[in-house]
């Protein structure tokens, strides 16, 4: 359930169209051999694909209760979602910032967005150890729907299966939109998830691996006490960073 780990958000996934624990990742097949697999964590609230002809398609998932998928970092199950328009971007195009010099009050509300985000990737790859009866109170904390239903359902499924996370994402935020004072905000992460991912516990294997560039767009919310959280994630398959 993006460290985009299966969800992270690992939000995740592997896959989108995938399965989901980290965008872009690889599976490891019982015979040891590799094979190529789309983000395996997700825990985020949506992800989708982006194409390069700027549709967004919806990520589909193939895991069952007995053997989840993982997500592109974040979380383990893809939601029914179409990316923003903002996600409409050439393929292989890369992100852009705004150019604007942004005030000291743009600055301090895209820090406090930023670290929101690391705080929901760590939560997100400790929910599948945290007991079930203190899930809700964390995944709360750092997340609201459908992001917050996803991640709790990942983290069952997860246990459930004795798959876990590895390692650990490295953000690199970047913005192509201000948040301009307002209570929603929306971040691009370009990812480095290439040394984590899931593996079953019961015998140390790894199961996914991510990528080095896990292009991810993360929408968030501010409620009234000024705490952000987490509401949705889009991983941008066909987008690279």
């Amino acid at each position: 359930m993006i460290r985009p780990r299966d969800f992270r958000w690992r939000l995740a996934l592997c896959g989108a169209a995938i399965t989901l624990v980290v965008a872009g990742c690889t599976s490891q097949a019982a015979d040891g051999a590799t094979t190529s697999g789309a983000p395996e964590r997700t825990v985020t609230p949506s992800v989708a694909s982006v194409t390069s002809g700027g549709s967004a398609s919806p990520a589909t998932l193939t895991s069952s209760p007995a053997s989840p998928s993982s997500p592109p970092r974040p979380s383990s199950t893809a939601w029914q979602s179409s990316a923003p328009a903002s996600t409409k971007q050439t393929s292989g195009a890369k992100p852009s910032t705004n150019s604007t010099t942004p005030s000291a009050r743009e600055k301090a509300d895209r820090a406090a967005v930023e670290k929101a985000w690391a705080r929901f990737l760590s939560v997100n790859d400790d929910l599948v150890r945290t007991p079930e009866a203190s899930r809700v109170s964390q995944a709360t904390a750092v997340a609201v729907d459908p992001t917050l239903s996803q991640m709790l359902k990942d983290a069952k499924q997860f246990a459930s299966a004795g798959i876990d996370y590895y390692g650990s994402a490295i953000p690199h935020p970047y913005w192509e939109r201000p948040i301009a004072a307002k209570s929603t905000a929306v971040m691009g992460d370009c990812s480095d998830t290439s040394d984590s991912g899931s593996f079953y516990t019961a015998t140390g294997k790894k199961k996914t691996v991510g990528v080095p560039d896990n292009n991810t767009r993360v929408t968030f919310v501010k409620d009234e006490s000024g705490a952000w959280r987490v509401a949705e994630i889009f991983y941008l398959i066909d987008v690279k960073c």
